[in-house]
């Protein structure tokens, strides 16, 4: 499980007071300012269009992925490594 699904099951169980103030604090937590989250989510309905269902697939094999990496079944290589093995294999 990922630290930001594990922080999601906490915040589930909060009471609705706790999980105020945390709405409350959060932006100073993340060093945010409140007017950020004010834009985002003014822009929020502009994505809107990539909510489909054709789509659906990209958020599957990104889930996907991010199971083989928790499970130790892939890893995370550097940029410049995963360039030279491309090119190696492609020439």
């Amino acid at each position: 499980m990922s630290a930001v699904q594990e922080i999601g099951e906490a915040i589930e169980h909060l009471n609705v007071r706790d999980q105020l103030r945390l709405l409350h604090d959060l932006p100073a937590h993340l060093k945010i300012q409140p007017d950020d989250v004010g834009w985002l989510k003014a822009t929020e309905p502009t994505f809107e269009f990539w909510n489909n269902p054709e789509d659906a697939w990209h958020e599957e094999e990104l889930a996907e992925r991010e199971r083989k990496i928790e499970s130790g079944e892939a890893k995370f290589v550097e940029w410049e490594k995963a360039k030279a093995d491309i090119r190696r294999r492609t020439s």
